[in-house]
């Protein structure tokens, strides 16, 4: 995928979804007024906890880590947010995603989104290790849609992103929520 300077009303989510049978659909981060040519407006700050374990020459998802420490994150930096703050997903590929409403870490509004968001995505680090944050992306895919790639079987592997609640998050287990994506992935599209 290219990036893209097009601006799209959220009313396309749905047309996108259908067109590509809601599998590897991605929006850009970059939010704006519904005005023509209207201000940029600060989305969520992403914490992408991504985990791999070498193997066989090549590098597999690691869910149980991935799992802990997304736990440590949502009890350690989370636990002072109020729970409608922030909002968890199971990436749908190596690990999860916690998305944080801008005016729960203080977003000044004229500010530079990336600039900002990169100095918050160090101060996390800083805490729990480096590179324990994945970088800041341009684009994110979309919620509740299926992530679909060719493993290094050669096979078509298809995992749904999906909100879990903190309840889930602490309750269920890698597997348990690996086994969810797996079948939410089926449902959205019998075929993959």
């Amino acid at each position: 995928m290219e990036p893209s300077d097009k601006r799209s009303p959220l009313t396309s989510v749905t047309q996108w979804k259908a067109e590509f049978k809601n599998i590897n659909v991605f929006r850009s981060f970059a939010l704006h007024t519904t005005r023509v040519g209207g201000d940029e407006l600060i989305g969520p700050f992403l914490l992408d906890v991504d985990r791999t374990t070498e193997q066989d020459g090549g590098y597999l998802p690691d869910f149980d880590r991935a799992l802990r420490d997304t736990r440590s994150l949502v009890t350690e930096y989370c636990s002072s947010l109020r729970g409608d703050s922030y909002r968890i997903f199971f990436s749908g590929h190596k690990g999860f995603h916690v998305e944080i409403h801008p005016r729960a870490i203080n977003t000044p509004h004229n500010t530079g989104r990336l600039p900002y968001f990169e100095s918050k995505r160090k101060e996390v680090n800083e805490k729990f290790g480096a590179n324990f944050v994945d970088r800041f992306h341009e684009h994110l895919r979309l919620h509740h849609s299926a992530n679909c790639w060719i493993d290094y079987g050669g096979h078509t592997a298809c995992l749904m992103n999906y909100e879990v609640s903190v309840n889930e998050l602490f309750r269920l287990s890698a597997d348990e929520m690996l086994s969810r994506a797996k079948n939410l992935a089926w449902r959205c599209n019998p075929r993959v």
